[in-house]
């Protein structure tokens, strides 16, 4: 009994990601990001956080990062990719 409804609510979560999904490809067009715009926005950012403000700089990435792991052999920044989208494309714009 315990199975069968282990196996129901698999299949409600399975069915609600696949809905959610398909939400998230109406609601908005993929938008494709040119190389060149991302590097320009990192050159920006390197200078904004070598020339800035120091309470700038923890605001801002505060904004973008919502953790970071490090390891023995690695580190890894992790955060919202739409965050980041957003903010490359608002720099596009001359808003950042």
């Amino acid at each position: 009994m315990l199975k069968d409804r282990l196996n129901a609510l698999s299949a409600d979560r399975d069915r609600a990601k696949a809905t959610l999904e398909r939400a998230k490809s109406q609601a908005a067009p993929q938008i494709h990001i040119d190389p060149a715009l991302i590097e320009q926005f990192g050159r920006t950012m390197r200078e904004n956080f070598s020339t800035g403000s120091s309470p700038f700089r923890k605001a801002y990435l505060q904004s973008l990062i919502d953790v970071i792991e490090v390891d023995d052999s690695r580190i890894r920044i992790k955060g919202s990719k739409d965050l980041l989208e957003k903010a490359v494309l608002a720099g596009r714009n001359g808003q950042s």
